[in-house]
């Protein structure tokens, strides 16, 4: 009895159980009963234990190969960190740092072994960056497993926080105010009208052939790099047709100002940039040299007859012959991604959240909602954000303060928001 009421227990049905294996069950319960035990809580425990032990044989038997696997293929459903370099980058580096544990369960991971390998890469190996990046990408596929499947109770890649710096110099090289102030500067003595006959002289020795007319069009698209937050090809591709300076073009669309549209490089989906007061000027330059179609044309299109320039590289191997070696920014490695990563770093520290900077690179498209005229469609997109851009621009230029702890902290941040903005 339980509480002054018969309880009755169903110990098993035949031909489940012979009447030998009831009689030594029941005997069992009797003596649990004695003993103060009710028999269904005692069945629940073993239950539970049993579970427990399955749970952990599935455990025990999940290598770092199976989890990265598993990994990958969560990235395309959550469609984050699946770009087709970014997770070739990620299996490889896993694969070559971790070679020896690719096949071990992951709970073979310890916190020391981590450490170990940490330090035979980075002190034998001389590949620090490697070892960094190895770190970065293992805490989060061991995150993913320990949050979704439960795999672990502990990420043991804890251990490097507060010891070691695992963030990576590469990804996260940016320009600050300052140095963007200085970089531009150093792009407007180059389009100066007397900058061939003063860069040509000692102690600058420049070529002739360093000043043709694509350097000066190179020039203009490194500027609206950095201004817009747009890649390259997306930039160098843009058309006069797609470009709406003057009132009357503007207006025609009772748009607000100024803007351009673009498809942009990975989505292939039409997108408008409004024309800040800061851009406008770069337009009008650029459209009294104007020779065909393209913004930024190339002058050996050759056979094509009409082409865009491929690329604007060689206007930073000038910059890096012309600039002092004490200058702020001699010391970066100039590319179309650290203009991109400069304009998200600045937006993000005006007080922009993600999703607006992410929005305004193009890296993360607004949904129309209906199908609608192209023009209409990207005309509001640049008002939307015509505000945003105006004040970007004007930190990118140093027309507004801002305090160099706020670049501190985002740099010092273990996941930058920098890492949100790849190419």
């Amino acid at each position: 009895k339980r509480n002054g009421t018969q309880v009755k227990f169903i110990l098993g049905t035949w031909p489940d159980m012979t009447l030998d294996d009831v009689q030594i069950k029941a005997a069992n319960y009797r003596k649990l009963i004695g003993e103060g035990i009710d028999p269904r809580d005692y069945e629940a425990d073993l239950r539970k234990q049993e579970e427990n032990k399955r749970a952990e044989d599935i455990r025990s038997s999940v290598t770092l190969r199976t989890l990265l696997d598993v990994y990958q293929k969560s990235r395309e459903s959550f469609n984050r960190g699946n770009a087709p370099r970014t997770m070739k980058d990620r299996e490889k580096t896993i694969s070559l740092v971790y070679e020896e544990w690719m096949d071990k369960p992951i709970q073979h991971l310890t916190k020391t072994v981590l450490t170990n390998k940490f330090y035979e890469w980075t002190s034998q190996r001389g590949a620090r960056e490697q070892a960094k990046k190895a770190v970065r990408y293992l805490r989060s596929i061991l995150n993913y497993g320990i949050n979704v499947h439960e795999y672990m109770e502990k990420n043991p890649c804890d251990i490097f926080k507060g010891q070691i710096d695992t963030g990576t110099t590469l990804a996260r090289e940016t320009l600050t105010t300052d140095e963007t102030d200085e970089f531009l500067e150093w792009i407007g003595r180059l389009l100066d009208p007397q900058a061939k006959a003063f860069f040509t002289r000692p102690p600058y020795n420049l070529k002739v052939s360093e000043f043709t007319g694509a350097r000066e069009y190179m020039f203009f698209a490194i500027i609206l790099m950095l201004l817009t937050g747009l890649r390259r090809r997306e930039i160098l591709q843009l058309e006069w047709a797609n470009v709406f300076l003057e009132k009357e073009e503007y207006q025609k669309f009772k748009a607000e100002g100024p803007y351009f549209w673009i498809l942009t490089s990975k989505q292939k989906e039409p997108f408008g940039i409004p024309i800040t007061q800061n851009m406008w000027p770069i337009f009008r330059a650029l459209k009294n040299i104007k020779i065909n179609k393209y913004v930024f044309p190339s002058p050996r299109a050759g056979e094509k007859g009409e082409a865009p320039l491929d690329n604007e590289r060689g206007c930073y191997k000038v910059m890096e012959k012309v600039m002092p070696v004490d200058s702020l920014v001699y010391t970066k490695r100039y590319t179309a991604q650290l203009l991109r990563k400069t304009f998200a770093t600045t937006a993000f520290t005006i007080g922009m959240s993600i999703s607006e900077v992410e929005i305004m690179t193009g890296h993360r498209m607004v949904p129309s909602g209906a199908k609608v005229a192209i023009d209409a469609y990207v005309q509001r997109l640049a008002d939307a954000h015509r505000q945003n851009f105006e004040r970007v621009n004007e930190a990118l230029l140093n027309q507004v303060d801002i305090p160099d702890e706020v670049y501190e902290e985002i740099m010092a941040a273990e996941d930058s928001p920098l890492d949100a903005f790849p190419e």
